[in-house]
């Protein structure tokens, strides 16, 4: 009888290319590096085993990302402030002191004059005042400004909100990525162990002549490569640990011990797919923000016309000047002033230009990222049905490879199969084992990238999304 050899290659290896992929998915690449702390106390950990919820709620309070982007919110609201400052008065107190002395021209005659000094001084020269200033009128400059500084604080609120949806979704797929790498690691544990068994059953059937020793040496070079599968597993398990704890804004050696639950995977339903996709474009705070940029950049327009307007403003001022201190002498200015730049060059103009163009890059960034925010829904409702699809064909296919693999060993234990069957066999039940641990992995990738292609992502804000969406 003629032998076919299976690759000397373990059939674990499926396992850990499928694994290795899952762990470095673009998102799961996308994910933060691990923060530097600096001079900052580094948070505790959260103890006990977490859920991802639990997860999800830490992150969003010590992630650096969301830190920054509540600091960032924070300048944009003192920006406004800032802007709307310009709509009171400037009020000022003055006071000063002065030495001087001073040289009088007059005419030679007077210069003749004995005892006549064309100096004068020197003298003290005290003074206190109080002054204020403020714009009647600017051409809606001020108003526009403050509008530009308002929408843009609505902005930095939306790109918090984006922040925080983004770094819900690294925890969330870093989270499942743990899960999935424990779950590899349980499958190459049972592989080692298979093919520990296969190695005791060739040696057995060898102690009574039943099968040459090719058969044992090679049952135990497919357990050595199932130990080095176990060993590369344990690594990607680390490796994943590691990563969640970066995103949750740990260091990434921060021991992290979730909890082995997970969603359940549900038959996806039929959606209203144009309205869920109207939803993605609305609620997506990036697509929120550009909207703001436009709002922002009309009101930088109004503020370039303003250039074009003259400019009114009102000062008044109160004080006392004296040649000793604490001043006796009243003086005091009240003033209206109007003024009008007749030529700057073009500056105007071109400003306004300039304005215009800003405006209209706006408004084509709001329609790209509006159109981006559908194609995403789209894909991330084919992904959820594909998914779901993978994981059921998944289960049906492990179920006939562990039928395959015992009949296998049952026919090679009687002396009816070969050992090529029986490795063979065992190479389709590791394969399946790993496609099935990748394929829920993947669902539940998919599943949480369209919670967020919908912008409910975040906790508390999936209630009133369609979990199972199928794009058909």
């Amino acid at each position: 009888m003629s032998h076919r050899f299976p690759p000397t290659t373990s059939a674990l290896a499926s396992i850990l290319l499928l694994t290795a992929t899952l762990l470095a998915s673009p998102l799961a690449a996308a994910t933060p590096a691990p923060p530097v702390l600096g001079s900052r106390t580094a948070p505790a950990p959260p103890a006990g085993p977490l859920t991802l919820a639990q997860c999800v709620h830490f992150a969003l309070a010590e992630s650096p990302a969301t830190r920054a982007a509540t600091a960032a919110l924070e300048a944009a609201r003192q920006s406004t402030e800032v802007a709307r400052s310009s709509f009171y008065p400037s009020v000022g107190l003055n006071a000063g002191f002065s030495r001087w002395q001073r040289r009088i021209f007059l005419p030679s005659e007077l210069e003749k004059i004995p005892g006549f000094s064309p100096l004068v001084g020197p003298y003290d020269d005290w003074t206190a005042s109080i002054g204020a200033s403020y714009t009647l009128f600017d051409g809606g400059k001020r108003r526009a400004r403050l509008g530009a500084a308002e929408a843009g604080e609505a902005g930095s609120d939306a790109a918090k909100t984006a922040t925080r949806q983004e770094v819900a979704l690294a925890v969330e797929q870093a989270f499942y990525g743990v899960l999935a790498a424990r779950e590899s690691h349980d499958v190459a544990v049972k592989s080692l162990a298979r093919s520990k068994d296969h190695v005791k059953l060739a040696e057995d059937r060898k102690e009574v002549g039943a099968v040459p020793l090719a058969d044992v040496l090679r049952a135990k070079v497919e357990a050595a490569n199932a130990k080095l599968a176990l060993v590369q597993a344990e690594g990607f398990l680390r490796t994943a640990r590691g990563r969640l704890a970066t995103v949750m804004g740990l260091p990434s050696e921060t021991a992290i011990e979730i909890t082995t639950d997970r969603a359940s995977i549900a038959a996806p339903a039929s959606p209203d797919l144009s309205a869920d996709l109207d939803q993605a474009a609305a609620r997506r705070p990036d697509v929120e923000q550009a909207r703001h940029r436009v709002a922002a950049a009309r009101l930088e327009v109004s503020a370039a016309r303003s250039a074009f307007w003259p400019k009114l403003g009102a000062t008044a001022a109160y004080g006392r000047e004296d040649t000793r201190f604490f001043p006796r002498d009243n003086t005091w200015q009240v003033a209206v002033d109007l003024s009008f730049p007749i030529f700057t060059g073009f500056s105007r103009a071109h400003q306004l230009e300039r304005a215009k163009a800003e405006l209209a890059r706006a408004e084509a960034t709001r329609d790209q990222r509006t159109l981006a925010a559908r194609e995403q829904g789209w894909d991330a409702f084919s992904k959820v049905r594909e998914a779901y699809e993978a994981v059921q064909t998944t289960e049906a296919l492990v179920k006939s490879a562990k039928e395959s693999e015992h009949y296998a060993r049952e026919r090679y234990q009687v002396g009816a199969g070969t050992i090529t069957d029986l490795l063979d066999a065992e190479t389709a039940l590791a394969h399946a084992e790993a496609s099935r641990v990748n394929a829920e992995w993947k669902y539940h990738s998919a599943q949480a990238n369209l919670h967020w292609t919908l912008g409910t992502i975040l906790p508390g804000g999936r209630e009133s999304t369609s979990p199972n969406p199928q794009p058909e």
